[in-house]
């Protein structure tokens, strides 16, 4: 083997567990910053260098360019390979670069034209206009979601169940019509792009045979993020020979409010639990004791909720997947009839009927272990229980006619008369050759809640033909204090035994003098005894089965949905207690669960449960339940420890997000040293904040780092404007992620074009941009006539626009509709005279309901259009033209003109990056500056009454935090220019509950005039006012005299105080807030202004 050392050395132990697995199939669980992107790029160098699989042979899947991107750097670091030609990429970019090759298999012409949302929602609504569908029934924007959702579920118009519904109806058409439309003019959508690539290799298998011979190792990232149609692709790609890798998030699962049994005796509610807390804990065999929280978990939620009821009156709601210790014992259950599913290998399925006593012997098996033996059965599923025999046989009726499976026994029946149907063996071999009866069962237990790979029942192993690999929480006390865990394999066939002696496991003799063999062997450790139970499932190709042995009699462990009434519970008396009615809601909210140290189960609600497994967050919780049934032989590991951040770092992110009752995933750590305490700084305004960020950064760049070290991070994208001004001026080039410049958004676009057409009525760009923006009626056939007009009479657009408002060449609607576009600009015009620059924008902004149109729509995306908006205002009244003599407007306009021209930072240049938090999951930066923590500005005024809302603002400072490893700024100022207001805002909540120690506040002299306090009001109140020499300071160092908090006077705009001072003599720039026409920047030399 190479030398791995610098592959394997930078992990811990965790990680490098997981980039050298030898196992075919793996799902890695992790916690923010615990490094999943460096397991992935070193799973990849390891099986270049380790295992020499060709670099050729691997697809690894991302969901990010630049994450794609960053991977593809550090594999080419790691190994000094080119990586240009690697597929490593997005799931759309990496079918879309599928379809590019394979354009005639994919039936696309072959220069399909990718369309993008905008342009996708007006074909819909052109489409819809022909149709004449509703506008505000079938809305457009509701119609693109419906159709991307479909497509994202991989479904076509023709697979979609209408029921008769005539506005479902309607929207298949659309669906329809909208396809047709697309495939006439060679157009694909985003989600198209993914689904037309599945359905290409599904009716070509000789490609997706090439491909699956290409590529034998897929890795995804982000796997908690698939759709359907994305793990659709994944699985028919892999096949039975591809290894699979994910990584992916994981989850908790009980509601607020449950009462969780503390070491007093008493309650306290999940979200209150905390790491460290003790609570009472089942310890097996009837003991319970006090075992110790080790990690707490919440999550938003939204989705199905299971409420399980008891004869006792207990009920404990959670999510349908979180686990519970549940099942029928012979002493303890209700007589039930159940309809039940069975499986048996290479023959297929079956349903039936029995009930848990039989022949009213209330001590004998269980019906449904019976009928599994006399069936030689290896998997039982209990659909539904019945109080009655005859409701039973018709739920079997229904449910066989519905889903297409059999009823017939799987091997001849040997009582009654030996001429039935069921006791001829070849008549069943014929049904159940003739059936494929796995499509109807599969569907049967996907919409039952229940799982193929958690049945509810395994008969017990008997030979090779199956292999059950038993594990059971708390099977052993043996004396010790502390429970330890079982693990069990029992058979009577040497090829087993000799396969699980040769990987080391030690095996003994069942019986004297019998061929009957047994593996069995505890430890404290759950987790190395499931580690043991995947390796033994590897080896002998056998099913695990998963015990609790709280109480003598041993239940299975049970996700929620796959409960059934009469089932037992345990509860915290030690007790058996009866599940007599179960309940299904549909919730958005916070869930919860905790991680209990050795036992792993609790008390909640007086039940006794089980740790957490997976997330639940949707399609994607189908996803990862269903990656061990779909990926033989799939591993689970987990990652715990941080690898991002330092710890100074990590202990302010998990102070602030216990505030939230609990902290959030897990309890995050490093053995990185402390590292620098987190620097804040009290800027005067935001510019100064914005000025003190580039110094920073121009520090940073200075002393030996790189530029694309740093990200400034923010909550709103208004927040932009004023950082990308100062990183214009400082000469340092930037990129927004995932975002446009500020001067290039479309709502900025289009307030610019209405000022340009209220200074220039012939601007015919800004005339054709706004005319009908926001809609006023006036059509393209309209607009047409006076292209034409304009052209052959060599007029402006305007000038065509008002001489057919006079003539009869247009409709009557059309000519008033004209008519009145003209007389608003006339009026905006009118309305702006004498007024200064921002009042101007502001008249345009509202005159021409551009923010009315977005505060209609009332969507989050449509407030930070709103919001945008409004920053251009601050824009005007904080811009100042060189010598204050030409047109202000004019000026603002060609200012505006020639910032949306510089364009972003190539793709080659060394820069900064910027962008909202939202956009700032899963990415990493060496220094982060998280700007603008202010109270309404974040938390943001819109959720800081709400408290789930705050809660998530709060999560959403922690994923700021979290994306620093080395230094971080957190930045906010005493006065800002907020929603059209002067504020003088509160420092962010956020800040103040950040421990004291793990806080430094940075001094900067020419900004520190009165930084407002970051202490509450349970602690000393302060102001610290910028000394005179400091004053003089730094009125020297700008050669103006004046300093920021002086008072002065101007001739035409009275007494203002300045605000700040930009460069140096006559040409500096100083903003003044006036007390009678606001805040203004002026020229130093032509200010001409008298200290007061």
């Amino acid at each position: 083997m190479e030398d791995v050392t610098d592959i394997i050395k930078p992990l811990n132990s965790a990680q490098r567990e997981a980039v050298t697995t030898e196992a075919k199939n793996s799902l890695v669980l992790a916690g923010a910053g615990s490094g999943k992107t460096r397991v992935l790029v070193h799973r990849i160098a390891w099986l270049i260098e380790a295992e020499k699989i060709s670099p050729w042979a691997i697809l690894a899947v991302t969901f990010t360019n630049k994450a794609s991107k960053e991977m593809k750097g550090r594999i080419e670091s790691l190994l000094d390979i080119p990586t240009h030609n690697l597929w490593v990429g997005t799931f759309h970019g990496l079918a879309h670069r599928l379809l590019r090759s394979h354009w005639q298999e994919a039936n696309l012409p072959q220069n399909f034209q990718i369309i993008d949302s905008e342009d996708q929602l007006r074909l819909i609504r052109r489409l819809s206009k022909d149709m004449d569908l509703d506008k505000d029934r079938w809305k457009p924007k509701q119609s693109q979601w419906f159709i991307n959702g479909q497509k994202d579920k991989g479904l076509r118009p023709h697979q979609i169940e209408t029921n008769h519904d005539f506005y479902l109806t309607k929207m298949v058409d659309l669906y329809i019509n909208y396809e047709a439309a697309c495939q006439r003019g060679g157009l694909v959508d985003f989600a198209e792009i993914l689904l037309r690539a599945h359905e290409m290799w599904l009716n070509n298998p000789e490609l997706l045979a090439h491909y699956r011979n290409r590529f034998s190792h897929i890795l995804v990232d982000e796997f908690q993020d698939t759709n359907k149609v994305q793990y659709a692709w994944i699985r028919l790609l892999a096949g039975e020979s591809g290894s699979v890798f994910v990584v992916g998030d994981d989850d908790q699962c009980l509601i607020s409010g449950t009462k969780i049994t503390v070491e007093d005796g008493n309650s306290r509610n999940i979200e209150n639990i905390k790491v460290g807390d003790k609570v009472l804990s089942g310890h097996g065999r009837g003991d319970f004791a006090l075992a110790t929280v080790t990690r707490c978990y919440k999550k938003k939620f939204s989705g199905q909720l299971i409420t399980l009821h008891t004869s006792s009156g207990r009920k404990l709601t959670s999510t349908k997947e979180h686990t519970h210790f549940a099942g029928y014992i012979q002493d303890e259950a209700p007589q039930k009839h159940f309809l039940y599913l069975m499986y048996k290998k290479k023959v297929g399925f079956r349903i039936g009927i029995t009930k848990v006593h039989t022949n009213a012997i209330k001590h004998s098996k269980l019906g449904y272990m019976i009928r599994s033996v006399q069936e030689h059965a290896d998997a039982l599923w209990i659909i539904r229980a019945h109080d009655s025999e005859n409701e039973a046989r018709i739920d079997e009726t229904i449910t066989s006619l519905q889903y297409q499976i059999p009823t017939l026994p799987f091997t001849p029946r040997k009582q009654r008369s030996a001429n039935g149907l069921a006791h001829e063996e070849s008549f069943i071999k014929h049904v159940f050759d003739t059936i494929d009866s796995k499509i109807g069962a599969l569907r049967l237990l996907e919409e039952n809640g229940l799982n193929f790979d958690q049945p509810h029942h395994r008969p017990q192993s008997r030979n090779s033909n199956r292999s059950n690999i038993v594990v059971t929480l708390c099977g052993e006390r043996r004396g010790a204090r502390m429970p330890m865990h079982r693990i069990s394999v029992v058979g009577n066939d040497a090829e087993r035994r000799e396969k699980i002696e040769a990987a080391g496991f030690s095996v003994r003799d069942a019986k004297k003098n019998s061929k009957s063999w047994r593996h069995e062997t505890c430890n404290k450790s759950f987790t190395s005894i499931m580690k043991s139970a995947h390796q033994l499932k590897t080896i002998i190709e056998g099913d695990i089965i998963l015990k609790a042995h709280i109480l003598p009699n041993s239940l299975p462990f049970i996700q929620a949905a796959a409960i059934r009434e009469g089932m037992s519970i345990i509860t915290e008396d030690g007790s058996y207690d009866t599940v007599t009615k179960i309940e299904q809601s549909h919730a958005n909210r916070n869930v919860y669960d905790i991680d209990v140290e050795n036992t792993h189960n609790f008390i909640a609600n007086g039940i006794v449960t089980h740790n957490s497994v997976y997330g639940w967050r949707g399609a994607e919780v189908e996803n990862i339940r269903n990656f061990g049934r779909d990926f033989p032989g799939a591993e689970t590991l987990r990652l715990e420890q941080n690898y991002r951040s330092t710890a100074n770092i990590l202990n302010a992110a998990n102070a602030l997000i216990d505030n939230n009752q609990t902290r959030m995933g897990k309890e995050l750590w490093t053995e990185d040293k402390d590292g620098e305490q987190i620097q804040l700084y009290s800027a005067f305004n935001d510019l100064d904040e914005a000025r003190f960020i580039a110094d920073q950064i121009e520090i940073w760049s200075n002393s030996g780092g790189a530029r694309s070290d740093n990200a400034i991070l923010y909550r709103s994208n208004a927040q932009s404007r004023v950082l990308e001004e100062a990183m214009l001026n400082a000469n340092i080039p930037y990129k927004i992620y995932g975002g446009m410049r500020f001067f290039e958004r479309t709502e900025i676009k289009d307030a610019l074009a209405y000022l340009r057409l209220m200074a220039h009525r012939h601007d015919d760009a800004g005339f054709e941009r706004v005319v009908n923006t926001p809609t006023r009626g006036i059509g393209e056939r309209t607009l047409q006539i006076v292209r034409n007009h304009a052209r052959n009479q060599e007029i402006s657009l305007w000038q065509a626009a008002v001489e057919h408002t006079i003539g009869d060449q247009l409709t009557a609607r059309a000519r008033n509709s004209l008519q009145g576009f003209i007389e608003l600009i006339e009026r905006m015009s009118a309305s702006s005279k004498n007024k200064i620059l921002s009042e101007q924008i502001d008249i345009a902004i509202k005159q021409s309901s551009l923010k009315s149109h977005y505060e209609k729509e009332g969507s989050e995306k449509a407030r930070g259009r709103i919001e945008n908006l409004e920053e251009l205002v601050n824009a005007g009244r904080q811009f100042a033209p060189e010598e204050g003599e030409l047109n202000i407007l004019d000026e603002f306009i060609t200012h505006a003109a020639l910032e949306a021209g510089e364009g972003q930072a190539d793709e080659w240049e060394d820069c900064v990056q910027m962008m909202t938090l939202h956009s700032a999951k899963g990415l990493e930066f060496p220094q982060v500056f998280l700007s603008g923590m202010e109270e309404e500005l974040f938390p943001h005024k819109m959720s800081a009454n709400d408290p789930d809302k705050l809660e998530e603002e709060r999560r959403l400072c922690y994923v700021g935090i979290t994306r620093a490893r080395q230094k971080l700024y957190m930045t906010y100022a005493e006065s800002r220019r907020l929603y059209g207001q002067e504020h003088y805002p509160k420092i962010s909540r956020f800040i103040r509950e950040i421990p004291d120690e793990l806080l430094e506040e940075v001094r900067i002299r020419s900004t520190v005039s009165y930084p407002v306090t970051r202490h509450n009001s349970n602690r000393p109140n302060y102001k610290k006012q910028m000394s005179d020499n400091l004053k003089a300071s730094y009125a020297a160092e700008s050669g103006t005299g004046l300093n920021p908090g002086q008072q002065v006077r101007h001739s035409k705009f009275g007494d203002g105080t300045i605000l700040m001072v930009e460069g140096n003599g006559a040409q500096a720039r100083i903003q003044i807030h006036f007390t009678e026409f606001g805040s203004k920047w002026l020229v130093a030399g032509y200010a001409k202004l008298e200290p007061i």
